[in-house]
């Protein structure tokens, strides 16, 4: 029973078609010759072989049948590159933006402070912040942080910069020291406005 129970399983590598065919005398070979472990591995190698030049066969098949068509090729190549390419840089994006965690210890605790000017938001000054430091007792660091944009002449070219102008707190002082090759406490805490 389990012998050919094994051997229905080693049948299972042969194609379909040689499979449906052969299979009743396969049984009745093994069965003569006794269900032994040489006649299973024969079954198996056999299978093997079999799928082996039918594999051979339909690749070179299929060769012969693209070198028909180069064009058809060059458009299927250029298609999976494409692809390809944009499930990348797609899920590149998506990890740079959702799964991939802010650079500052504690990042879902971060909020950002506005003052608001005729309804619109504006900047904070630096006496806004200095302000808030000495009020909000419950908040580990408060960093200003103020955007600008700057023209650099490149190679006779003018190219417009955005940055932006931090306080001495905006940097963690371990990032710094790590950055300098310092000690922590070496370093100042950030870079000033």
């Amino acid at each position: 029973m389990i012998s050919t129970m094994l051997l229905d399983v080693a049948l299972l590598l042969w194609p379909s078609e040689s499979r449906n065919e052969y299979r009743n005398q396969i049984h009745a070979d093994v069965a003569n010759r006794g269900v032994s472990a040489g006649a299973i591995l024969d079954v198996v190698w056999t299978g093997l072989a079999l799928r082996g030049e039918a594999f051979w066969r339909d690749l070179s098949y299929a060769i012969a049948r693209l070198r028909r068509a180069p064009l058809f090729v060059a458009v299927v190549i250029l298609t999976f590159a494409l692809g390809i390419g944009v499930n990348v840089a797609g899920f590149s994006a998506f990890n740079a933006i959702v799964l991939r965690p802010l650079p500052f210890a504690n990042a879902d605790r971060l909020v950002v402070i506005a003052k608001r000017a005729l309804g619109n938001p504006g900047p904070l000054t630096s006496f806004d912040v200095n302000a808030l430091r000495s009020q909000l007792h419950g908040i580990t660091s408060i960093s200003g942080v103020l955007g600008g944009q700057a023209t650099m002449m490149l190679h006779g070219v003018p190219k417009t910069l955005n940055g932006a102008q931090v306080s001495t707190t905006f940097f963690p002082r371990s990032t710094l020291a790590r950055r300098s090759g310092g000690s922590s406490s070496a370093a100042t805490g950030g870079l000033a406005s």
